[in-house]
This record gives C-alpha cells, sequence and structure tokens, in this order.
C-alpha cells in the first residue's frame, strides 16, 4: 500500500478556514485514492511576507495556502493546479 503525502502550508488559520477543506481533501482523494497523509503547518513569516501585499495601506492576502505533494524521492512539488481547482470548485 503506498500513501501519498502531501503538506499544506497556510498563512493564518482564519485565511485557511476560508477555504471549503471538505472540498480539499475529496479532490485529493479523487485523484490520489485514499491513503493519504495530509499534514498541515503554519507559514514562516517570510513565507507569510511573500504571499502577501499592501494595496493602499491595506494588507492583503493573495496565497492564503499552498499545497505541495511529496514524490518518491521526497522532493515537494506545487500543485497549484489543485489549489486553484479546490478554491474554484469549493466556492458557495
Amino acid at each position: 500500500m503506498v500513501t501519498k503525502k502531501f503538506l499544506i502550508i497556510y498563512h493564518n488559520l482564519k485565511m485557511l478556514l476560508t477555504l471549503d477543506l471538505n472540498k480539499l481533501i475529496e479532490i485529493i482523494i479523487d485523484q490520489y485514492g485514499e491513503n493519504v497523509l495530509i499534514e498541515f503547518v503554519s507559514m514562516t513569516q517570510n513565507e507569510k511576507e511573500k504571499s502577501s501585499k499592501v494595496d493602499a495601506g491595506i494588507l492583503k492576502i493573495v496565497e492564503r495556502f499552498k499545497l505541495y505533494e511529496s514524490d518518491d524521492a521526497g522532493n515537494k512539488i506545487r500543485r497549484k493546479d489543485i489549489e486553484e481547482k479546490a478554491i474554484r470548485e469549493g466556492l458557495k
């Protein structure tokens, strides 16, 4: 049994919870099967700065989360396609 590993790095808990997590998990399981390991980790301060911008004096979060898949060698591959699908399909 092969377990696929994913890492979700999120800006902060409030931003993470604006995402439809059920839809994200459903997309991952539909694509990779039920043997998945999903780890949630808060962004570092440096990552937070890179994922936000100030516009007209207002802080805007550009990326609420990032999803990485670990390949067989342990390299992390960003899955922007799944991120975008989860955002698009998770809208209510």
